[in-house]
């Protein structure tokens, strides 16, 4: 929808020809979940125009934590991981309600963030979508900064800096890197998979 509008299509490819079927529902406008859906995926957008929507649409929201409690796997990017996190705060100040799935805040910025561009992420234990010590190249840019942006991979651009970053929780993965699924089919695996194990 209009608040997560950022997906590659080459993505959306790549989870087809692993056997998912799609289905598409807005955050912002639905009520619902889609009825027996094995998984979802938030991609990024801007969460922050439609921040009030998205928190006064409660029956979304308690859709999404009760996917995620019983066992959905669930991946989040950047505006999608904002959407994950307690609060979306505004330049201002005011504060909107979010899924809370992650224990951040996630705070816009007047500037872009200083963690941007191409990375290569590197988890740091196993969790439910990599291995430990497996790198995958992925893709930062937002005017937002999460106080906890996590610490389940390290993330590093060519420059050489260096940062944590991603949430893992169970089956959940969120965080800013952008994932570009033909560079990481082990990941997109996991997760087809994963949703397919739910739904049988």
């Amino acid at each position: 929808d209009k608040a997560f509008c950022f997906y590659y299509q080459e993505n959306l490819d790549v989870l087809r020809q692993m056997g998912a079927e799609l289905v598409f529902f807005s955050p912002v406008e639905d009520s619902h979940l889609p009825e027996s859906i094995g998984g979802i995926y938030l991609g990024g957008g801007y969460p922050e125009a439609y921040a009030k929507k998205l928190s006064a649409n409660e029956s979304m929201l308690s859709d999404i934590r009760d996917a995620v409690a019983q066992g959905k796997p669930l991946i989040a990017e950047c505006g999608g991981f904002m959407y994950t996190a307690d609060h979306i705060v505004d330049t201002a100040g005011n504060k909107e309600p979010m899924l809370g799935l992650v224990d951040t805040d996630v705070i816009m910025t007047k500037r872009l963030s200083m963690q941007f561009g191409y990375v290569t992420l590197t988890a740091k234990e196993k969790n439910a979508f990599m291995d430990q010590g497996e790198s995958i190249r992925a893709h930062e840019f937002h005017y937002s900064k999460a106080e906890d942006g996590g610490n389940a991979c390290r993330i590093e651009k060519y420059s050489g800096k260096q940062w944590e970053g991603v949430h893992s929780k169970g089956r959940l993965l969120a965080g800013y890197p952008h994932l570009y699924f033909h560079n990481c089919k082990d990941v997109a695996k996991r997760f087809v998979d994963m949703a397919a194990e739910y739904t049988e």
